[in-house]
């Protein structure tokens, strides 16, 4: 009996040193990502963040969308003919434009009406507290490494980039954006961990093949 519980234990040690590189590397030449849960000044009529706000188009980043909002903004609903609509992106329920000489960029509701073959796109003002209710995740949704963020920790996370980046969350009467803090690409050198996960495996080899020998004997 023994015997054969040390024979037991040694194949068990065998394998799990042969599929080392899934437990000792998981994520061995992922890329890295940093997050931070950054609260947002508002009020009425003001707004501040330091990233780009998830479902909110033209914050930060401006494309050919915001061309068309901006012009609608300055100028009233536009109608399109429908199969010209589809050069432009409907993009995010909401936009922010800086349509404004002085002061913060306000925030509009893009509104999209179809009918008889045509597009009428018109943009409403919000206030930045109403955007905020509106495009707030719940807590309770929250992803693990998100959680850990509101409580004020760094997080890191491998591989993908957080599920929430960018994305609003309510706490309280409060409101915090996961702002990025730190990227590193994928590492294509693994030099390192191959020679390890190299070693580890042959020993792990070495285990289980006298094992099944002795067993058979």
């Amino acid at each position: 009996m023994n015997r054969d519980w040390r024979f037991r234990l040694r194949i068990a040690l065998g394998i799990l040193l042969l599929a080392n590189p899934f437990y000792l590397f998981p994520h061995a030449g992922d890329a890295t990502y940093r997050y931070e849960a950054e609260k947002i000044d508002y009020s009425r009529t003001y707004l501040r963040a330091d990233s780009q706000l998830a479902r909110v188009d033209c914050y930060v980043e401006h494309e050919r969308g915001c061309l068309l909002a901006v012009e609608i903004a300055q100028h009233g609903p536009v109608t399109i003919n429908a199969s010209g609509f589809r050069r432009y992106r409907t993009g995010a329920e909401y936009v922010a434009l800086d349509d404004a000489e002085d002061g913060p960029a306000p925030f509009y509701r893009r509104i999209v009406n179809r009918s008889d073959g045509r597009v009428t796109v018109r943009l409403e003002k919000v206030a930045p507290e109403t955007l905020l209710s509106r495009i707030a995740l719940n807590g309770s949704e929250l992803s693990k490494p998100a959680r850990k963020a509101m409580r004020g920790e760094t997080v890191t996370v491998r591989g993908d980039p957080l599920p929430e980046a960018d994305e609003v969350v309510r706490k309280g009467g409060d409101y915090y954006v996961f702002r990025s803090v730190g990227y590193a690409p994928p590492d294509s050198d693994r030099t390192g961990e191959s020679i390890v996960s190299g070693a580890v495996f042959l020993a792990g080899l070495a285990l289980v093949l006298p094992g099944r020998r002795w067993r058979v004997a």
